[in-house]
Order: structure tokens, then C-alpha cells, then sequence
């Protein structure tokens, strides 16, 4: 006889559901334990789970979207660095030649 797991494929993927949904379930009570202390502190910034989420989702691309920018007036900078180098070195020369 088959294990029962292997002869129903509904049932396994069942399984991993339930699972999956036990591992996620103390996410979701953290996060309405720090919307409920939010509350009790008198602060109306985030009444909803949802409204903490969508705090962090801004925040995180914010913080991308600056990471981004830093790397490209890295870029900038080090290219304006070499050129004034490259600059600094042909002006000595003009004057040596003189």
C-alpha cells in the first residue's frame, strides 16, 4: 500500500499549507502586538496592521530609491575625481614647460 501522502497530491500540498500558514502566524501576531502597543501609547500613526505594512513597504523603497542615487553620485564623483586629477597633472606640465 502507498503512503497516503503520496497517492493524494492534494493532501501533501494541503499539508505544506497549513504549515506554511503556522510559520507565518506569529508574524501576524507580532505585528498586532506592535499595532496594539502603538495604540496604548496614544498615537494614532498605525490603527490597521495594513497601515504598519504600508509604513515599511515607503520606508524600504525610500531606502532603495536612496542606495540608487548614492551609488550613481558615487559613480559621478569618482569620474569628476579623475578628470580634476588628469587636470591638476596637465596644468603642473604647462607650467614646468613654460
Amino acid at each position: 500500500m502507498e503512503p497516503l501522502l503520496e497517492s493524494s497530491p492534494f493532501l501533501f500540498h494541503y499539508i505544506s499549507s497549513l504549515i506554511s500558514v503556522q510559520k507565518h502566524l506569529k508574524y501576524q501576531s507580532f505585528l498586532y502586538s506592535v499595532v496594539e502597543h502603538v495604540q496604548t501609547q496614544g498615537t494614532e500613526d498605525f490603527p490597521e496592521v495594513q497601515d504598519l505594512l504600508n509604513r515599511y513597504k515607503t520606508l524600504r523603497d525610500a531606502n532603495e530609491d536612496l542606495n540608487r542615487r548614492q551609488l550613481v553620485h558615487d559613480k559621478e564623483n569618482e569620474s569628476k575625481r579623475i578628470k580634476y586629477a588628469q587636470f591638476k597633472k596637465e596644468r603642473a606640465n604647462e607650467v614646468l614647460n613654460r
